[in-house]
């Protein structure tokens, strides 16, 4: 089995909303799974315990999948309307 580098960010979402199913959300999640294909994978869920999302990249270089997990977790912040677009 071949290690390779891991990310993994919460993302705190209001009680009781399902982001998985916002368009846009589910854009985001795409448009990363489809930049990983090949180099790593993605798993993004909610807590079964916490008000967050979890968001988990694998892939081939660190430094490019902290920066994808962190616009994934910046798209799920803004659509959760726990962070306002400047």
């Amino acid at each position: 089995m071949e290690i390779v580098p891991q990310v993994l960010q919460n993302v705190v979402v209001p009680p009781g909303r399902d982001l998985l199913a916002n368009p846009e959300v589910q854009e985001a999640i795409a448009d990363t799974e489809q930049a990983l294909v090949g180099v790593g994978r993605l798993l993004v869920r909610k807590s079964g315990t916490e008000p967050i999302m979890r968001v988990m990249l694998e892939g081939d270089n660190q430094e490019r999948i902290e920066e994808m997990a962190t616009q994934l977790c910046q798209v799920i912040q803004r659509v959760a309307g726990m962070v306002k677009d400047e």
